[in-house]
């Protein structure tokens, strides 16, 4: 298992240094740059700096642009994972290599863990600059203790991974990437809270965004004690979810490629 790990893992970091060493990093980059920039803005001169006392509440800060830039680290590692993970068997069928790889033994988890890991590496650069350019426009993390960090980057990186196998699932049953995780990425950067707490959605839309795993990672971070055994169970029933449809699914997909070829 760990040799079809480190495999794709060092395939897939080549590939992406070799083909698009900067433009594919600087296209990652930008949607978080984006998102302080906004919060920026919005905090100087639509807000004024000043906030009411509900987001504070549901929140645990009066702090708009750290919160922000909390929600814009996590947003940035969600869609970077997300890509690696969710377009990895559909560039193999591109590339004419899928067939080949799904008649070898290896497994198929340890393989998405490769390509996983490698997005986790390539994506920690584009985390620095956003916190970079975060404490530049007045944001500060400090507050938060170094294990709270360590515990929800943790389980935040397993659920992007679980999401990104039943994303995978989707993108190779439909042969389409971009429409796909464009639609995706823009309905979870609407609905998960990133620029603002899912509270003050409509009824509706609050009880949706509680599908993607990204809206628990949100409100797990916010590190409120009264809720905080709720959010991680329902972050980790959400993972296992969206685990357990995506192996489902890509087993199923596996099937019908064979019959299309052998028929």
């Amino acid at each position: 298992m760990f040799t079809v790990i480190h495999a794709s893992f060092k395939r897939n970091w080549t590939v992406s240094r070799r083909v698009f060493p900067l433009t594919f990093f600087v296209a990652n980059i930008v949607s978080g740059v984006f998102i302080i920039f906004n919060a920026y803005f919005y905090n100087e001169y639509f807000f004024q700096g000043a906030l009411d006392q509900e987001f504070q509440v549901y929140t645990g800060t009066s702090d708009y642009i750290s919160y922000v830039m909390k929600n814009g680290i996590f947003y940035t590692l969600c869609v970077s994972t997300l890509l690696g993970v969710g377009r990895s068997f559909i560039n193999e069928l591109r590339q004419g290599t899928l067939e080949t790889f799904l008649l070898t033994p290896s497994s198929r988890v340890a393989y998405l863990i490769g390509i996983f890991t490698e997005q986790v590496l390539r994506s920690s650069i584009e985390v620095l600059i956003i916190l970079s350019l975060g404490y530049m426009l007045g944001g500060d993390l400090s507050q938060i203790k170094l294990v709270n960090w360590i515990v929800i980057l943790f389980a935040s990186l397993c659920s992007f991974f679980c999401m990104g196998i039943c994303l995978c699932a989707i993108m190779l049953y439909l042969r389409e990437t971009y429409l796909i995780q464009n639609t995706l990425f823009i309905i979870m950067f609407l609905l998960c809270g990133v620029m603002n707490p899912i509270q003050y959605l409509p009824d509706f839309l609050e009880c949706i965004s509680y599908i993607f795993p990204l809206t628990h990672v949100l409100r797990l971070s916010n590190f409120d004690s009264n809720n905080l055994t709720n959010d991680l169970f329902n972050l980790s029933l959400s993972s296992i979810i969206w685990f357990g449809i995506g192996i489902i699914s890509l087993k199923k997909i596996e099937r019908k490629i064979f019959t299309l070829h052998s028929g």
